[in-house]
């Protein structure tokens, strides 16, 4: 899963140590520091971090909130990703900030308080990055599943079918669902008398 690291600059060494045991976990990490060349279009790469991630981790300050410009433009890209609902994050509260300073765009995010060390939250923020990566890899295994189940179920219908009409003689046009056997005879048979 791809992470996208948000903070205020005078917060770069605590984003450095989130960074770092992220990674340490197998996360792949966006810091704009890092992965942002000092030509490149930061803009540009800022949006693309953003759209590419799979979990936000911002580092929130009310202190800091105002005076930094980039800060708030990755926030603000962060606020617009989460009005997709499959979209997660964590958000960090340092210093006196408190759930009602966010920007009514963050206020989903999973909050973690910072009354103890730089180690300990921000083993807190991957605890719950591993969370979320989890229950991401539950959700798609269940829907690799119904899939799978899906396709067996119409490969088997589909075989009954052309059973019964190679019993009918093959040529027929009419056929009787209530033949083929499973769960789903009433939809079957439902389309067949609606059919055109």
């Amino acid at each position: 899963m791809h992470v996208f690291i948000s903070y205020p600059s005078e917060l770069r060494e605590e984003a450095s140590s989130v960074k770092t045991a992220l990674k340490k976990r197998g996360f792949k990490t966006f810091q704009d520091i890092d992965d942002i060349g000092s030509s490149e279009d930061w803009h540009g790469k800022i949006r693309c971090g953003v759209r590419a991630a799979g979990l936000y981790v911002v580092l929130f300050s009310k202190a800091m909130q105002d005076t930094q410009r980039y800060y708030g433009y990755e926030v603000e890209q962060i606020a617009r990703a989460l009005e997709n609902p499959s979209q997660a994050g964590i958000i960090v509260l340092l210093g006196e900030a408190g759930i009602e300073d966010l920007p009514s765009g963050l206020k989903r995010l999973t909050p973690i308080l910072t009354r103890e060390s730089v180690d300990r939250w921000s083993s807190r923020v991957v605890e719950e990055a591993v969370r979320v990566r989890h229950e991401r890899r539950r959700k798609l295994l269940l829907v690799g599943l119904l899939l799978a189940a899906f396709v067996g179920l119409a490969a088997t219908l589909g075989l009954q079918f052309l059973e019964r009409q190679q019993q009918d003689g093959g040529g027929n046009e009419t056929w009787d669902c209530a033949s083929l056997q499973g769960p789903w005879t009433y939809s079957l048979a439902w389309i067949s008398t609606h059919r055109n």
